[in-house]
């Protein structure tokens, strides 16, 4: 082990402070026993060659004089002085220091070369151990201690062993070995100090005394892991080579200089339809096209020439059963049992082939043809068909001359285009350039060019490939839209997730007083105000970059006054699935509103008008209903007056009369309560209506007609029956219309009865029905397509308003009223309306 100077000077300091202690501990003694001069010296020289086993050098010679000046002072007469008064004291002195030194000397080399062979038997690249006849060890080198991570004492006797694989550690073969006496080899594996195994070839040499007689093993151990990796590869690579020739989908072959086939794989033999023995010995040239056969002689004619270059073609082979493939051939000539050899690896490129068609069938599909600029001659290399046809060039005519590729784009975007290929030129960076090209008949085109920068490895720029579409039907497309964008009379903007506008067009100048490039990067607060912003805006906005479509349509005071607006907020996915933008679209409503507005008051008029008629129609039914309860109100009063004058007064009968003349006045004020709710003129109600009773306060009303006209009325009202949410005096003038126009249309009719039914019901869970089934005369198919008309009647004297008011009012309660002849006469009214929810809550 090599110390470094420090700590070697502190190592031979330490031995010699203790030798020079054991020194002063034999001087003691010595002189208590009184030994002699030379007695003592030789008990000096025994202490100098036992320290000289441990100690260094300089320590010892340093130790030899102070035994000297010790010798000197206390055992050479006179003691206690360094004065020798005899002759063979000094010659002791003399000879203690010469053997003192000698054997020092002795010793020092001794242990250099004891340390020198350690350190060659350590150095050597090998396990090396020295075992007894038996096999126990008794040395091993530093190299075993340090791989196996055993010590001295583990590696011992048969704890040699132990650093052997459990199956390689064979004890009963070693025995057999050791008592056979011969050399012996095997290979082994040992396992380092961290665990792992590695290959060795051990190898035992017998050591032997002039007897003849064994009397030491020497045993080597040396690693052969790389070499059994290396032997291994070689042997899966041969086996690999020999699996891939036989049972790659590739085809290979191999052909001698005259053309004959020395060998092919089965794959390529099966992908022609023959066996390898059908093609072995044959020439090579029959598989391939006739038109193809002079190029590939040609081609490997020149691998001949390069031996060791590959070179590479494209050619068409014939299947044995007549069929074609296009093939990759790439060809390396080489020898083999010193005659030329070419070996050729073919790759089936018919699919390439056809998606090439394919490619350039889609590119002549989509107008984009593909280019190839080579940097150093400056000029395109490849053009594909679709490519010169964009540029107005003949796929035919060869490759244009550069100038005429510049000549083609249209004048003002010529520099700028130039500009970028120069600037690609110079940053080695992709680009896209958008310019516009002139054909020579002065059709105008407009070209999108997407180019990549290729680079080699020194990351020098050696090539440009790219592609140019034709985007004029998207150029125009875009024109067309920044038209609309522009003109639209709408508010049209685009806002961000930050709620701050993108685009917005000129529109917002005219309604806000904002020019639209500034409104761009606007928070939409700023233009709206903060009030619309938290109420309308935000809530619609949110909920469009949820995913979802919103609008709304409110009246609200702009810049301009009080406007009518509806407002739609679309999602925009711009690059992803997450909602960018939101497109917004304002459309001012307000003269329409105003119109509607009129509409409904008009339409209200003419209902209020209709109920007013229906009424007057039914004077002398309003005259018979309140005429009955009156006249009975009369007979009960004088009824009482004369209960009143008899004596005694009969208070019993006076009473019941009072009651009855009560019960016939409420029939009055119930029959005028119910005319006045139909002559009133107030708005549509949103009310919850029982459809039942709406009915049979409408019976009450046309009941004198009814039985004036003798109909037979005949009702089927459901129990139950969910309410409807709307306007009561709105759905008994349907009925009453419905009605009259029913006991009107029977009037007609001389023959047969004459019978009116009114049924409701329900129909799932939130659908009501009414239906009005009279007996009247026979509807005509076109009298049926029209029924509902404005101005349409099937009277004489009729306005035809009556049902026309009737559809507005059910399709304005969320319904449907529609009209169907019945078998073998009349006609059937058919009402749905929906339920109210709260009702169906409940």
């Amino acid at each position: 082990m090599t110390r470094s100077p420090i700590t070697r000077l502190l190592h031979e300091t330490g031995h010699f402070l203790l030798g020079l202690i054991a020194l002063a501990l034999l001087t003691a003694l010595c002189f208590w026993l009184d030994f002699r001069l030379v007695s003592t010296a030789f008990t000096y020289l025994i202490l100098i060659v036992l320290l000289s086993l441990a100690d260094g050098f300089i320590p010892l010679v340093a130790l030899s004089f102070i035994a000297i000046v010790c010798l000197n002072y206390f055992f050479a007469p006179p003691i206690f002085s360094f004065r020798i008064e005899y002759q063979e004291d000094i010659v002791t002195v003399a000879a203690f220091l010469i053997t003192s030194l000698i054997v020092t000397s002795l010793v020092r080399r001794t242990r250099a070369a004891t340390d020198a062979l350690a350190n060659v038997v350590d150095g050597i690249p090998a396990l090396i151990w020295k075992t007894s006849p038996d096999g126990s060890a008794d040395f091993s080198n530093q190299r075993f201690r340090d791989y196996t991570g055993f010590s001295s004492e583990q590696l011992r006797g048969r704890g040699w062993l132990d650093a052997l694989h459990p199956e390689d550690r064979k004890v009963e073969e070693l025995r057999a070995a050791l008592a056979a006496g011969e050399p012996f080899e095997n290979e082994v594996r040992i396992r380092s100090a961290n665990g792992d195994y590695r290959w060795f070839v051990l190898r035992m040499t017998p050591l032997r005394n002039e007897q003849g007689t064994i009397v030491k093993w020497y045993g080597t151990a040396s690693d052969v892991e790389e070499r059994r990796r290396a032997v291994e590869a070689l042997r899966d690579s041969e086996q690999r080579w020999q699996a891939v020739f036989e049972h790659n989908p590739t085809m290979y072959f191999i052909v001698d200089e005259a053309w004959t086939v020395l060998s092919v794989n089965p794959f390529g033999a099966e992908q022609l339809g023959y066996s390898v023995n059908e093609l072995v010995g044959r020439s090579v040239l029959n598989v391939f096209h006739e038109t193809d056969r002079a190029s590939v002689q040609r081609n490997a004619a020149r691998c001949l020439e390069r031996l060791g270059q590959s070179m590479s073609w494209e050619a068409r082979k014939v299947r044995k059963d007549g069929t074609m493939l296009w093939v990759r051939e790439t060809g390396k000539a080489t020898l083999m049992k010193e005659r030329p050899a070419i070996l050729i690896v073919c790759e089936d490129i018919t699919g390439r082939k056809r998606a090439e068609t394919h490619l350039a069938e889609a590119q002549r599909i989509s107008h984009t043809g593909s280019f190839a600029y080579d940097v150093a001659s400056r000029r395109l290399i490849y053009s594909s068909e679709e490519h010169h046809r964009l540029f107005g060039f003949d796929p035919a005519a060869g490759m244009p001359d550069p100038k005429d590729w510049a000549r083609r784009i249209h004048p003002d975007d010529r520099e700028r285009a130039v500009q970028r290929m120069e600037q690609t030129l110079r940053k080695r960076t992709d680009y896209e350039v958008d310019f516009r090209i002139v054909l020579p008949g002065g059709t105008l085109k407009h070209i999108h060019s997407v180019s990549h920068a290729v680079l080699n490895p020194s990351g020098d720029l050696v090539e440009i490939i790219g592609t140019s579409t034709d985007v004029t039907d998207r150029k125009r497309a875009e024109y067309l839209t920044e038209q609309v964008f522009e003109r639209s009379p709408d508010l049209v903007g685009i806002l961000g997730r930050d709620y701050r506008y993108r685009r917005a067009n000129p529109m917002y100048e005219t309604f806000w007083g904002i020019a639209a490039e500034k409104v761009i990067g606007m928070h939409i607060r700023d233009v709206v105000g903060k009030e619309m912003f938290d109420r309308l805006a935000k809530p619609n906005l949110d909920r469009c970059f949820s995913g979802e479509e919103a609008s709304y349509a409110e009246w609200f005071n702009g810049p301009d006054g009080r406007k009518y607006w509806f407002v739609t907020y679309s999602p925009l996915r711009l690059e992803s699935e997450r909602v960018e933008a939101v497109l917004v679209i304002a459309r001012d409503l307000t003269e329409r509103m105003l119109a509607s507005e009129k509409l409904r008051d008009a339409q209200m008029q003419l209902a209020h008008a209709n109920r007013v008629a229906t009424v007057g129609e039914l004077t002398a039914s309003i005259a018979h209903e309140v005429n009955q309860p009156i006249g009975a109100l009369v007979t009960n009063a004088h009824a009482a007056l004369r209960m009143l004058i008899t004596e005694p007064p009969d208070l019993n009968q006076v009473h019941e009369a009072l009651g009855d003349i009560i019960k016939d006045g409420r029939r009055v004020s119930e029959v005028i309560d119910r005319i006045r709710a139909l002559v009133k003129k107030e708005p549509p109600q949103a009310d919850r209506v029982d459809v039942n009773e709406a009915i049979v306060d409408s019976i009450a009303l046309t009941r004198a007609e009814i039985l004036k006209s003798s109909v037979s009325l005949e009702t089927q009202l459901m129990k139950d029956l969910p309410p409807i949410l709307g306007d009561r005096v709105q759905f008994q003038q349907v009925v009453m219309n419905l009605v009259m126009n029913a006991i009107e249309a029977m009037g007609a009719v001389d023959e047969g009865t004459r019978e009116l039914q009114i049924v409701t019901g329900q129909e799932g869970e939130d659908q009501i029905f009414v239906t009005v089934r009279d007996s009247g005369p026979t509807l005509k198919p076109e009298s049926l397509d029209r029924f509902f008309e404005a101005f349409y009647s099937t009277k004489s004297h009729g306005m035809g308003i009556g049902l026309s008011i009737c559809r507005s009012i059910i399709e304005a309660h969320g319904g449907r009223i529609w009209a169907a002849a019945n078998v073998p006469r009349g006609a059937t009214l058919h009402i749905t309306l929906p339920a109210s929810r709260e009702a169906l809550c409940l």
